[in-house]
């Protein structure tokens, strides 16, 4: 089994737990069910921007600690001003 099949499996058991503890019809009553969502596509393609998304991530899944203290408040600021079009956060 390599890293990716052990991350599909960690993923897949994660997901159902979630299942679990925030059933479906809790989900669809929240606040943020029926709030409109950001385009993606949009933000990549702004002139102004660079289409690039960064990433934030203290670890990497395959080998280990990148930056343990860094904070993503932080670092997500400095990517934004850098012209980053969109942020992935990695925070496991």
């Amino acid at each position: 089994m390599n890293i990716l099949d052990k991350i599909i499996g960690h993923k897949k058991k994660e997901v159902e737990d979630r299942k679990a503890i925030y059933p479906t019809q809790l989900l669809e009553r929240s606040i943020y069910f029926v709030t409109p969502s950001v385009s993606l596509k949009k933000y990549l393609l702004r002139e102004d921007k660079t289409g690039i998304i960064a990433e934030f991530k203290k670890r990497s899944p395959s080998k280990g600690d990148i930056n343990p203290y860094a904070t993503v408040e932080k670092i997500s600021i400095g990517y934004m001003q850098s012209g980053a079009s969109a942020l992935s956060v990695l925070t496991d």
